[in-house]
């Protein structure tokens, strides 16, 4: 990877990072690591009416150098149960982080589904079907 190409993409994180604090979505904070602009952090908040109301979760967000032309991971470094999230590596797993990005979205529209993940499971992805599976082997 070239360092131009690196430090383009610093620019647009920044770039999103000036644009997330004006724009505060409640219940979720997205900032950068300190010391690596391509490690983000995010603290949400559990959603209201689910198991995980009342609880504080952090998730880690891994940026490739090629952002914005490949997505980057998410990783709930709080253990959460959950049948999108790897109950053993906290990855989440979710279209948007996979196969359906855009380049054209930024780390505020990861925000979003994240959070609706956690309040509306979709059992049909990777993870749960792992997961009943390793639990089926264990029966």
């Amino acid at each position: 990877m070239s360092l131009l190409f690196v430090l383009m993409n610093g620019n647009r994180l920044r770039s999103e990072y000036r644009k997330l604090q004006n724009s505060k979505t409640e219940g979720i904070q997205l900032f950068p690591n300190e010391d690596d602009l391509f490690e983000w952090k995010c603290v949400m908040e559990g959603p209201a009416g689910t198991p995980y109301e009342g609880g504080t979760y952090r998730i880690r967000l891994a940026i490739p150098e090629d952002y914005p032309f490949r997505p980057p991971k998410a990783f709930f470094e709080t253990t959460i149960f959950h049948p999108n999230i790897d109950y053993k590596t906290g990855s989440v797993c979710l279209n948007i982080l996979k196969d359906a990005w855009s380049p054209l979205w930024g780390l505020e529209v990861i925000l979003f589904p994240v959070a609706l993940c956690v309040e509306c499971c979709n059992i049909n992805t990777g993870n749960a079907v792992y997961a009943e599976h390793e639990q089926s082997v264990k029966l």
